[in-house]
């Protein structure tokens, strides 16, 4: 081989975007397998989805990404995620548990702010954790 030249394969970048999950309706949302990142704001504010599986191979939720999302209480997370942005889950007051993967190194500052949360697991491979703002049920 060639001084210089890496036979390392990259995987594109694919970003699902708000006009890409706006094609995706239903109570359940399966993200189709090959998206590498939820873009910011991808499904904030819809009030339709319940339950949310993001496929392996997704690295980053975006900033906003379900904020305001205020029915749904499931989230598949897989073990490719490695960043939780920003806001990410912000008022998503149904969602009540949420286990991290091992893996996700960075938590954005009040990615699950307002939400009821009474349970969430956050692996030791998280680095770096925004301020923890959640809501608590009454």
């Amino acid at each position: 081989m060639s001084e210089g030249i890496s036979n390392k394969t990259y995987l594109p970048i694919k970003v699902l975007t708000r006009q890409d999950a706006d094609n995706l309706t239903g109570f359940h949302i399966v993200i189709p397998y090959g998206y590498t990142k939820i873009d910011a704001d991808a499904f904030s504010f819809r009030k339709d989805i319940t339950c949310v599986t993001i496929p392996n191979g997704v690295t980053c939720i975006g900033a906003s990404a379900f904020l305001g999302c205020d029915n749904l209480s499931s989230v598949t997370i897989p073990n490719s995620v490695t960043r939780i942005d920003e806001r990410a889950f912000s008022g998503c007051f149904n969602l009540e548990n949420i286990t991290i993967p091992y893996g996700v190194t960075s938590i954005g500052k009040s990615a699950f702010a307002s939400c009821f949360l009474t349970s969430i697991t956050i692996p030791s491979s998280v680095m770096v954790l925004g301020k923890a703002e959640t809501a608590t049920k009454q």
